[in-house]
């Protein structure tokens, strides 16, 4: 028997963006202010977008950071808080319970955005349109992204616009093995809950098999190819692991995707 969640939905709210929070204070003013200023807002200032931090316990001032924002934004910022630290996983799907929105985002919190990605992103969901019903737009929107981290400074990945459109199955495949995050992209609700895919949980590189799992199902994809994303690595990030920790990591992803997908017609083992 299948479960309906019930939410604090907001019919009119367009975007849910959920990011996951542990010890980040050194980067959360820059990080939310970037996000709650988004130039989408003003497109939809009632309910238009809400931001869902879920702190996976912290033991820095990231918490009382969050409460700041929540009391300066009430309108669109939500905090949870978990009493034990999960990972990022586990925080992405405990914000994806409590998310209302048409389209889901994801944000890392020691990462920058543009102000206007979620616009853009919207805008070419909609196929260049605003006020588009939501059956008629994209399962997926994407927008590039620059690497900031030494050799890889400087660095853009993107989604061909090749890819833009509705989607056959070997553009869906070709889409898959594209290099590419979940932090560029808004998925329509619908494509995470019909199925309710979800994070792998105390794991690394967790968002690997999600985004896949997702693209795998999409339809269509829509995207603009400019830099709206930032991708600050740090000393704490798992680009700093141990090589034959992050390769038993990819054998691990690798190991999810093929569990994920082989059930999925047109991508049997």
């Amino acid at each position: 028997m299948r479960i309906i969640r019930t939410r604090n939905f907001q019919e009119n709210t367009r975007i849910s963006v959920i990011v996951p929070v542990y010890n980040a204070e050194e980067f959360l003013y820059d990080s939310l202010g970037n996000l709650v200023n988004q130039t989408f807002r003003t497109l939809f200032p009632h309910h238009g977008m809400e931001v869902i931090c879920v702190d996976d316990a912290s033991t820095d001032r990231s918490l009382q950071i969050l409460h700041q924002c929540q009391s300066q934004f009430p309108d669109i910022v939500k905090v949870l808080h978990q009493d034990q630290n999960k990972g990022p996983g586990a925080a992405r799907n405990r914000g994806l319970e409590m998310a209302s929105g048409q389209y889901i985002g994801f944000m890392d919190a020691d990462d920058l955005i543009d102000v206007t990605m979620y616009e853009k992103l919207y805008v070419a969901a909609g196929w260049g349109k605003i006020n588009r019903n939501i059956e008629e737009m994209a399962d997926v929107a994407d927008c590039a992204i620059e690497m900031q981290r030494g050799d890889w400074k400087g660095c853009v990945l993107y989604t061909s616009p090749d890819y833009f459109g509705m989607l056959d199955d070997d553009g869906r495949s070709q889409l898959i093995v594209t290099p590419g995050s979940i932090a560029t992209r808004i998925f329509k609700r619908t494509l995470i809950e019909e199925d309710e895919v979800r994070f792998r949980e105390c794991e690394m590189m967790e968002d690997l098999d999600f985004l896949r799992l997702l693209l795998a199902k999409a339809s269509s994809c829509a995207g603009v190819k400019e830099v709206l994303y930032l991708y600050l690595d740090h000393k704490s990030s798992v680009s700093y692991r141990p090589y034959d920790c992050i390769f038993s990591d990819y054998e691990n992803v690798i190991q999810a995707t093929y569990n994920r997908l082989s059930p999925l017609p047109n991508y049997e083992g």
